[in-house]
């Protein structure tokens, strides 16, 4: 369940009023950005199905890396 917060003033402007030790703050949520997280497109895998580690990467490395990482660390790449 969320709650409600009792100090948010929509006709603020997006503002939140906070009370603090009888002193009051305010937040700008307008300036808050926000993060795009990186798309991965797969990653070494070393385990099975079940349990597994699993350390993903934003681009896919050549087939002669990912070939022997397989075969020197026995990490196989998946693709997301």
């Amino acid at each position: 369940m969320s709650e409600v917060n009792p100090n948010y003033n929509p006709q603020a402007g997006g503002k939140t009023m906070m009370d603090v030790s009888g002193d009051t703050f305010t937040m700008n949520l307008e300036n808050y950005t926000t993060i795009n997280t990186p798309t991965y497109v797969g990653g070494y895998r070393l385990g099975n199905d079940t349990y597994h580690t699993q350390i993903n990467f934003t681009h896919k490395p050549n087939w002669f890396h990912r070939t022997m990482m397989r075969l020197c660390f026995g990490w196989e790449w998946v693709n997301l």
